[in-house]
């Protein structure tokens, strides 16, 4: 029987379509028990998240999610109990915490400008106003596309362009992704940056969709490795987009490397069409393997 759990979600306080208040609500009608907000690079619906979790009945874990430099490329960290292992103490507000995402958000804006020039010159209407008026928190790409088609004005390009807006995702994956038109790369922090400042905020910090860049075995058991080096606690091995062989795989190495298992949908919203159910994780019947996180999310 599955988990009832689910560590890798999104709100509107960065590229989500809920308030961490409805999110919780949907949670609670899925019934799960134990949950993470891992918004990008913000902490600012973790609090609302957490009173949401406390009349709802769910144990809800301080998050976040970091896009980082790792190897030449970039990769993604998770990083829970940033709050000092559930007991509400001041991780998730911590100043050298909340300066490092200020910092963050000020290297965002400056990709987010070149961004948007670069949709204008291919001939859309967009302007940084817009785009700030979705974003509640930190900026991300969907928010950008988003913009593009909230405004009439690209009804028509859109249409000849053949880009179903029913799904941001499609925007997202013609023009916003790596190598299209207009995408503009960033300044990340390093890995272990992230990973050192988890855990200065009292966190643990996952290697969040491993199968993401990485190849087979070897590939990601050398990356898994050299990340344990420089503090890396877990891996989500149970995800969306993995393949139940790359599941299998994922969970033998965290397994191997006596690093945490964790399982996220990596939900945002119902216009996203890659990540729109929330508990969507694959698994294979691993149970047992979450019980550390019901024994650290009930220290709360």
């Amino acid at each position: 029987m599955k988990a009832k759990i689910d560590l890798h979600m999104h709100s509107h306080y960065s590229d989500g379509e809920l308030s961490p208040e409805k999110l919780v609500k949907e949670c609670k009608k899925l019934g799960l028990e134990i949950i993470s907000l891992t918004d990008h690079e913000t902490v600012w619906g973790v609090e609302e998240a957490i009173k949401a979790g406390k009349k709802s009945g769910i144990s809800v874990i301080p998050g976040i999610e970091f896009s980082c430099n790792f190897q030449e490329q970039e990769q993604h960290l998770l990083g829970y109990f940033i709050d000092g292992f559930g007991q509400l103490a001041t991780g998730y507000k911590n100043p050298e915490l909340l300066e490092f995402l200020k910092e963050v958000g000020r290297k965002r804006r400056e990709r987010f400008l070149k961004m948007i020039e670069r949709l204008k010159n291919l001939g859309f209407f967009i302007e940084y106003s817009e785009v700030k008026k979705y974003a509640r928190g930190s900026l991300t790409r969907p928010h950008l596309a988003r913009a593009i088609i909230k405004n009439k004005k690209n009804a028509r390009k859109l249409k000849e362009l053949r880009i179903d807006t029913k799904f941001e995702s499609e925007f997202f994956k013609k023009y916003l992704t790596e190598g299209k038109g207009a995408y503009q790369d960033w300044e990340r922090p390093s890995a272990s940056e992230v990973i050192k400042l988890l855990k200065k905020s009292g966190g643990i910090a996952v290697w969040a969709h491993p199968k993401w860049k990485c190849g087979g075995y070897k590939e990601t058991m050398t990356k898994a490795l050299e990340l344990r080096e420089l503090g890396l606690g877990g891996m989500e091995v149970f995800y969306t987009r993995h393949t139940q062989d790359q599941t299998k795989e994922l969970f033998q190495i965290a397994k191997e490397l006596g690093l945490a298992v964790t399982a996220g949908s990596d939900f945002h919203s119902s216009n996203f069409s890659q990540y729109n159910k929330i508990f969507a994780w694959q698994d294979f019947g691993i149970e047992e393997d979450f019980l550390w996180l019901k024994e650290k999310s009930s220290v709360s």
